[in-house]
Parts: C-alpha cells; sequence; structure tokens
C-alpha cells in the first residue's frame, strides 16, 4: 500500500519533471526521518507488514498532491510547519481527501496554536506525546483542530513532525488489517473514525483541545464490520462481525416505523457508527440496510 509524505522542496532540483518526485541522498533529513518513523513503528508493531510498506516522497505542491491521487496513495504524511496554500493546490488536495486520508502534525508552538495544514478541515493534525503519554509542552493546541497524539521521540526526532508518522504507521497496520479480513481497504471516513475511537484519553474523558481524543492505540481486540446487514423482516437485522478474519452472525432487535418500512432508511446505532463512518442506507428493492462507505 502506498503512503506519501510530503515535504517541502528542498534545495536539490528534481530529478524527473514528468513525476516530481525526489529523494535526498543525506539520509539525516526531515523526510527521511519521517520515513524512517513510519518504518520503525510498523516494525515495532506488525513487522509482518514491513513488506507491504510503500513510501513515496512527495513535493507538497499541486504536483505532488496530483501524482498521489494518480497512483493510489491511501494515507498521506505532512509534517510541515508552514505551508502557502494556492487556489491550485487546494483542488488537488479536495480531490486527493476523497480517497487519502491527510495527517499531519499539529506544530510545534505550544499554546499559541495549531500550524500549517493542521488548521485546515480535511486534515487529521496530531499532537505530540512523550513514551509515558504525557503531552510535549510544545504540542500546538488552541483551535480545536488537534484530533488525536501520536508518540514521538524515535531515535532522538521530538516534535509533532515524528508523532504524526506514528499515527500513519498505525492506520496503515488498521488498513492492512481491515483489507485482510474484509479483502478491502477502509475509507479515509472509516479511517478517521477508527482513529478516534482507538485514541485513549490523556486529560478528558471525551475530546480536549490541548490532546483531541487522545493518544492514538492499537486495540486488543480487532474486529471489522461488513458493509451490509440483512432485514429479515419489519423489526430484526443481522449483523455480521469478522474477529479475526472469522465472519460472526449476531441477530439484533429494531423497532421501525411503518411508515419507513418502504422508503430511504437512516439508522443511527452507535455500536455499528464505531465500527464503520455511521452512515446507514436502506435499499427499498431488497430491503436491506447497508452500513458503511
Amino acid at each position: 500500500m502506498k503512503i506519501a509524505v510530503f515535504e517541502p522542496n528542498p534545495s536539490e532540483k528534481y530529478p524527473s519533471p514528468v513525476s516530481h518526485l525526489f529523494r535526498q541522498d543525506n539520509n539525516d533529513n526531515h523526510g527521511e526521518r519521517v520515513i524512517d518513523t513510519i518504518k520503525y513503528w510498523v516494525n515495532h508493531y506488525a513487522p509482518e507488514l514491513n513488506n507491504k510498506l510503500d513510501i513515496v516522497l512527495l513535493p507538497n505542491i499541486a504536483t505532488g498532491f496530483n501524482w498521489a491521487k494518480n497512483n493510489d496513495c491511501l494515507i498521506a504524511n505532512m509534517s510541515v510547519a508552514d505551508w502557502f496554500f494556492t487556489q491550485s493546490t487546494l483542488k488537488y488536495e479536495i480531490e486527493l481527501a476523497k480517497t487519502c486520508l491527510l495527517v499531519t502534525s499539529a506544530g510545534n508552538g505550544g499554546s499559541s496554536g495549531e500550524t500549517g495544514a493542521a488548521q485546515r478541515e480535511r486534515w487529521l493534525a496530531v499532537g505530540a506525546v512523550d513514551g509515558n503519554h504525557t503531552l510535549r509542552s510544545y504540542s500546538s493546541w488552541k483551535y480545536g483542530k488537534v484530533t488525536c497524539c501520536g508518540i514521538d521521540g524515535i531515535n532522538g526526532n521530538t516534535g509533532t513532525s515524528f508523532s504524526s508518522p506514528y499515527v500513519v504507521a498505525l492506520t496503515f497496520i488498521y488498513y492492512e488489517y481491515h483489507k485482510d479480513a474484509m479483502g478491502y481497504y477502509p475509507s479515509p471516513k472509516q479511517a478517521l473514525q477508527w482513529v478516534k475511537f482507538n485514541a485513549h484519553d490523556v486529560f478528558t474523558d471525551g475530546w480536549d483541545l490541548q490532546t483531541g481524543y487522545g493518544v492514538l492505540r492499537l486495540p486488543r481486540r480487532w474486529e471489522f464490520t461488513d458493509v451490509a446487514i440483512q432485514i429479515d423482516d419489519v423489526n430484526k437485522i443481522v449483523k455480521r462481525n469478522y474477529v479475526d478474519g472469522i465472519m460472526k452472525e449476531k441477530i439484533i432487535d429494531l423497532a421501525i416505523p411503518s411508515h419507513l418500512q418502504n422508503s430511504r432508511l437512516f439508522l443511527s446505532v452507535r455500536e455499528m457508527g464505531q465500527a464503520v463512518d455511521g452512515t446507514v442506507h436502506y435499499d427499498t428493492p431488497t430491503r436491506t440496510a447497508y452500513i458503511g462507505g
């Protein structure tokens, strides 16, 4: 699975005017350290997935966004404090966000506020904690844009530039496990819901300004939900769960008002919504409620 790492234009020229991909020989540059951090956490938690990592370093301009979209990058990381967004860049950002989970660093300004892409609505902004899940004093917050926190400090790399790739790595593991269990990758909306559900509180219950939903962790028990639940009769549905790759069914009683039985139906079921993106559509001819993207 391809992961895009967006970085500012380095002093070196792009090697190709066609793809605008670039690599630097210096392994200590910022982009390479971001990539090394992603690799570190994947190897730490799921070494069997190392060979599925396909990380591409791209310029954080319109051509880079366009390349990521056209080459099916499903997760993107941008650990950049400031970035001038042009109207042209916005166009490609919107298109990329339809199929790619956009993850960015919150910034290192503490209570002065989130910076760069973290201020934009389509980006999952990541704050920083240390290995004991203590919030770093420099982790930016103020405007309510922080979604969750990640751990920084690996190999001496501190700052939200390196807590963001922690979240990217754990989300990549989720994508691959989801693909193994369900046969397809989750949507960006499903992935965002997974991040929120698996973030653990730092200060208060639920969301807060400084840490968002908390520190992202991998679940101890993996559960995936199929996209369809079959309505057997007026007030009964079958929920299909995939636990450790094994499909299980659970009967759920659900009283459906008679005036909705032959119309488009939207169900608000918290348990199911947390497993997917919370959207449910009712297909009248087949009498099936479809959950998910």
